[in-house]
């Protein structure tokens, strides 16, 4: 058996949204969770994006009044990817992500984490069957750093940083082209104001991924420490039994045998900085791997 240095309800590997969401879930069910991230900082792929959510008929769209339906996303799903994706994009997958997608949003909504439609950011196809000229997408609202404390330093930037203004990603075309419209100047005005505030009050304010990550950090350490440890690899599972009961992780050097009640879930992302899986799962691709503006986190351990 098994010296426990650690013992948790569900161990999460990797703290972008697919692994903040889950601790969220944990907590709000009365679990005890922890993710670990490798990395210095917390958000992984999710806090440097853009931060847009896809979610065909969201909560935020039937309270706007946008019509949307699962059939019309199936009918999309089919036209984009095909009627038979491979297991990654099975039937079922499909009617689950349609599903619990948007019962997701109505939960962050529920524990506090601000979200708004994106009007205008169409699908990718919107010609094709099923597409949406009005948009499925929804992001994060404009957050102050201030509220997560001595945390506010360790979140991966928001991608908004990169252009200097504090914009959401919805935005961002009214400010490249503030000159075609007078909505768009009047969202460019908006954004630049915005910037100006928060520079004359001293304040980093999180759009983008980087919004969504630190929402969910703020009311995950609203209830105590928030549970996470950052610079901490997963090294192995714990396997007893023929079930994963734990895992081995790095902490700061140090290796910890954490035990994971309810169960691991490993959601530490792909590999996009690993140039022999990529060599290997590119097909016919040519792929060298020499190049990628991917998460520096994404090297493949974990899967």
């Amino acid at each position: 058996m098994t010296d426990w240095d650690e013992s948790v309800d569900l161990l999460i590997a990797g703290s972008g949204g697919g692994g903040m969401v889950a601790a969220l879930a944990a907590a709000d069910a009365g679990l005890q969770p922890l993710v670990i991230e490798k990395q210095g900082l917390l958000g992984g792929s999710t806090g440097l994006s853009g931060g847009m959510i896809w979610l065909p008929d969201n909560p935020l769209m039937r309270s706007a009044g946008v019509a949307d339906s699962r059939e019309e996303a199936s009918a999309y799903f089919d036209a984009v990817v095909g009627q038979h994706g491979g297991p990654g994009s099975s039937a079922a997958r499909r009617e689950m992500f349609l599903a619990a997608g948007s019962e997701m949003i109505t939960f962050l909504q529920r524990t506090g984490v601000r979200l708004v439609r994106c009007p205008g950011w169409t699908d990718y196809y919107p010609n094709h069957p099923g597409g949406s000229v009005a948009g499925r997408a929804v992001e994060g609202v404009p957050f102050d750093a201030a509220a997560l404390g001595d945390w506010s330093d360790k979140l991966q930037p928001a991608m908004a940083k990169n252009y200097g203004f504090v914009l959401a990603t919805n935005e961002l075309r009214s400010v490249q082209y503030f000159n075609r419209s007078v909505r768009a100047f009047a969202v460019a005005t908006k954004v630049f104001a915005r910037t100006a505030l928060a520079r004359a009050r001293r304040r980093e304010v999180l759009t983008n991924g980087a919004s969504v990550i630190g929402q969910i950090l703020g009311v995950l350490k609203s209830s105590g420490p928030p549970p996470i440890w950052l610079d901490s690899a997963l090294a192995d599972l714990i396997v007893e039994d023929g079930r994963v009961v734990g895992a081995r992780v790095v902490r700061d050097g140090t290796e910890l045998d954490v035990r994971a009640r309810k169960g691991v879930l490993l959601a530490a992302g792909g590999f996009g900085h690993n140039a022999e899986m990529r060599r290997r799962y590119s097909g016919a691709q040519p792929n060298e791997g020499k190049w990628s503006i991917a998460n520096a986190g994404d090297t493949g351990e974990v899967l």
